[in-house]
């Protein structure tokens, strides 16, 4: 069960650094969200915003065919299936070319975190005994709080790479 807790993260990691991803200059200028002749600075506000806002449609619609899928499925397929989308939409976002793209990633990405976030609680309080239940939920959410954590660590980090200029601080 430990391993399941541990896929929790992996998508929650690339939305954690969306914040260091719309200041990039690269992104910027590949997605072509600046305007004015600054193609370093983004001045799309509301195409930027919408970006980051599709994901949580995506969590929405994981969250709420999770909970159906994992009935239907049993809760470790469903989890499977949730990482798949995550993994899929989080590969996808590293890829992404323009603004079409990145928002059908986005999607991707949110429907694996929703899935995974519907399913992963109610799995751990079935597996476990009453008097064990706290602690197991307790850790989930540190293993997920350790994940965003460390994705605004790695954004940091990397924009001191090529004086934040490089294509790694957003890919």
């Amino acid at each position: 069960m430990v391993s399941q807790h541990s896929l929790t993260p992996l998508p929650i990691t690339f939305t954690g650094v969306m914040s260091g991803v719309n200041i990039s200059p690269d992104y910027i200028r590949t997605m072509g969200l600046g305007s004015n002749g600054d193609n370093n600075v983004g001045t799309k506000t509301q195409l930027l915003g919408g970006i980051v806002a599709v994901y949580y449609l995506g969590t929405l619609i994981g969250a709420l065919a999770g909970g159906a899928l994992s009935d239907r499925i049993g809760r470790n397929y469903a989890v499977v299936a949730a990482s798949f989308f995550g993994l899929l939409g989080q590969s996808l976002q590293a890829a992404a070319q323009n603004v079409p793209w990145m928002i059908c990633a986005r999607i991707l990405a949110g429907i694996g975190t929703g899935g995974i976030s519907a399913v992963i609680p109610v799995w751990g309080s079935e597996l476990v005994g009453h008097d064990a239940r706290g602690m197991v939920m307790a850790f989930q959410m540190v293993v997920n709080f350790s994940g965003i954590s460390a994705s605004y660590w790695l954004e940091y980090i990397l924009s001191f790479r090529g004086d934040g200029t490089t294509q790694i601080r957003w890919r």
